[in-house]
């Protein structure tokens, strides 16, 4: 089995991460340029920016973590990702698209739904082989 969900949101993950990287490139120069003291923690924290930054490179990982989760998943155990996880990631890109309908949750949605096709598909020929 490929592990294209997997896959898929490897993908998702690397471009979210690269994206955060590029259009954060200004705020990670100054936060790998700044002194820590007191002062300095204070400013990084209150840095509206500097948390942009943070949740966009954070929640681009999360995704890499998941979709190699994914891939183990469909490549080790020769099944498809569970249809659990298609509906957990269709609420979350629902969620996502509420707040940020221009955003890369567009994405995530055509994962989610192709994620629970292709367990409704697997489990419907197990069934029909047993």
């Amino acid at each position: 089995m490929r592990g294209t969900s997997g896959l898929l949101l490897i993908a998702i993950g690397v471009l979210h991460t690269v994206v955060g990287i590029i259009s954060g490139y200004r705020v990670l120069s100054q936060i790998s340029r700044a002194e820590f003291s007191t002062e300095a923690s204070r400013q990084l924290v209150a840095g509206l920016g500097r948390q942009f930054v943070f949740w966009f490179l954070f929640g681009g990982l999360l995704m890499l973590a998941l979709g190699h989760l994914l891939a183990w998943i469909e490549r080790r155990l020769k099944r498809r990702a569970p249809s659990f996880i298609g509906w957990e990631l269709l609420a979350l890109s629902v969620a996502g698209l509420l707040v940020m309908p221009v955003s890369g949750f567009w994405l995530v949605l055509a994962v989610a739904i192709y994620t629970i096709v292709m367990a409704r598909r697997s489990r419907l020929v197990s069934d029909a082989v047993a």
